[in-house]
């Protein structure tokens, strides 16, 4: 993550694997990370991710919804799947 004023890094956020997405909830206080599978970091909270959401193929796109309170992710697997953010649950599957 970059500070923008001056463009210095100012926290790394751990992840196995090479990410390909990032993206800040609609209120600013969690970020999501996406390579392979989905990890949610509360802001200021860097060090471990709060969740981390798997599918049984690989996680290719999430997205936080406009509440903030859900993330949707999309795999390889060919299910859409959406994501209580308050305990990591996943809702029915969503077949494609």
């Amino acid at each position: 993550m970059w500070a923008a004023a001056d463009l210095k890094s100012v926290v790394r956020l751990p992840h196995p694997f090479s990410v390909e997405r990032v993206s800040f909830s609609p209120t600013g206080a969690q970020v999501l990370t996406v390579a392979r599978d989905a990890r949610v970091y509360d802001a200021g909270v860097w060090t471990q991710p709060r969740l981390v959401l798997d599918q049984p193929g690989n996680i290719v796109i999430a997205v936080f919804s406009p509440a903030g309170d859900r993330v949707a992710t999309g795999g390889r697997d060919n299910l859409a799947m959406i994501w209580e953010l308050r305990n990591g649950d996943p809702l029915p599957r969503l077949q494609h």
